[in-house]
């Protein structure tokens, strides 16, 4: 079928054309089989979802289960509840993207296919990955992997190695996401797989913008930008665009990246793109909040704020309360900033996001110096500071903190904090605090 030589280009919008073409013909076809129509639908909704256009994916594949579903064909129908499974996800659709991944699961295991197995254990790992259950996750995209190497499929081991990179960069620890982003890499370069070489490099991107090599993530994101460009890839492209906003907000570059920010969302939103659209939210809020803007600054947040609590997004919850808590803080408002920090640790300690505790830690800092509480305010910076998984973006924003406030701290004082809390766990400093405040 024609449609496979653009899919092997990774042209998927004529890919997309020429099985519309085909669906057209078998439909109006006596002779060819249910099966044969529900598989070429299912292939087709693969296409519109790889183009973002989440609602015609849906839509053909529930048709295609409603071919195939009750036929008895244990694969096929196992392949339809996956993908649903991932168009459920991608529209923010936790709870059914959990069931019918469990579906196909169940249905793997039955026939015994360990390809959809893996596949399925990947998918669910994703779920929880966006429900905040990042250690479950993990533990989902290492079952997985395991399968992957055991029956020699490269293209799924490529696509494991690159979630487990995602769920230890949430955990932490970025130099073992480097390296799993970058097995990802060589294994997708070999292979010519362009969506996922784009992947992978905004992945890179992202964990040396934590690193603070700020070159080489803008170098990752515009490589995965200009692949994302090529193929038709819009979900993709939106990351990519606005990922180079929030690095030109790092080095101080306000202006373009509101512009940046402002692409991305016009993006994200074309194809509803619903965490892409709050993403979005909140690095505008962000990009208010450093003009000044203060309240502008406080209504993005409180937008994107719902939709990452709709979507089970707990860490990226928990990293947006944290900004109204320093807001809200700059205001005048400590009562408020207050309870938006105290929701903000526990929601982020509770699902062990290190990286978010980190960053909460320096706004908590910032409350306790106004409040007078030096020594709690020290010890708390002293983590963002001095902890060996802080990334760079939080430990510049400690330091700065440490700079405005040179008549109440030195760093003689922060580091006699740090030789008190070094061998605490980040979850008895959150308790610490929330007992304080």
């Amino acid at each position: 079928m024609r449609s496979w030589i653009h899919e092997g280009a990774e042209d998927f919008g004529r890919a997309a054309t020429v099985l519309r073409e085909h669906v057209g013909l078998y439909r109006n076809s006596i002779t060819e089989s249910q099966k044969l129509l529900g598989r070429v639908l299912s292939r087709q909704a693969g296409f519109y979802f790889r183009l973002g256009d989440y609602p015609k994916a849906k839509q053909i594949l529930d048709e295609s289960w409603a071919i195939l579903g009750g036929a008895g064909a244990s694969k096929e129908a196992a392949f339809i509840q996956r993908s649903r499974g991932n168009v459920a996800l991608h529209s923010g659709d936790c709870s059914n993207a959990e069931d019918f991944l469990e579906q196909s699961l169940a249905m793997g295991k039955e026939s015994g296919d360990e390809a959809e197995i893996a596949a399925s254990l990947q998918n669910l790992g994703q779920v929880y990955y966006r429900q905040g259950d990042i250690a479950k996750a993990a533990r989902l995209f290492e079952e997985s992997l395991v399968i992957r190497k055991k029956i020699g499929d490269m293209v799924g081991l490529a696509g494991a190695l690159n979630n487990l990179g995602s769920a230890v960069f949430v955990l932490g620890e970025c130099e073992r996401a480097k390296d799993l982003y970058r097995r990802s890499l060589e294994i997708r370069r070999d292979m010519g797989h362009k969506s996922g070489l784009a992947m992978t490099q905004l992945n890179l991107g992202m964990v040396a913008a934590e690193l603070g090599s700020y070159e080489e993530a803008e170098h990752c994101f515009r490589e995965g930008l200009s692949i994302y460009r090529e193929i038709g890839g819009r979900w993709g492209s939106g990351h990519c665009i606005d990922n180079l906003g929030y690095l030109a907000f790092l080095l101080g570059e306000n202006q373009k990246a509101k512009e940046l920010f402002e692409e991305g969302y016009g993006l994200r939103k074309e194809i509803g793109d619903r965490n892409g659209i709050a993403g979005s939210l909140i690095h505008l809020g962000l990009a208010a909040d450093a003009e000044g803007k203060h309240i502008e600054a406080l209504e993005f947040f409180s937008k994107g704020l719902p939709i990452k609590r709709e979507l089970g997004d707990q860490a990226g919850a928990a990293a947006c309360l944290g900004n109204m808590g320093y807001t809200s803080l700059a205001m005048g408002r400590h009562e408020e900033s207050k309870e938006y920090l105290r929701e903000a640790l526990t929601l982020a300690a509770n699902i062990e996001s290190l990286p978010v505790v980190l960053e909460i830690l320096v706004s908590m800092a910032s409350y306790l110096t106004k409040h007078g509480t030096m020594d709690r305010a020290a010890e708390s910076l002293s983590f963002a500071l001095f902890h060996d998984k802080s990334p760079r973006t939080t430990r510049d924003a400690a330091e700065r903190l440490i700079n405005d406030q040179a008549s109440s701290f030195s760093i003689v004082f922060v580091t006699a904090a740090w030789e008190r809390v070094k061998d605490q766990s980040f979850a008895e400093i959150a308790e610490q605090l929330l007992q304080e405040i």
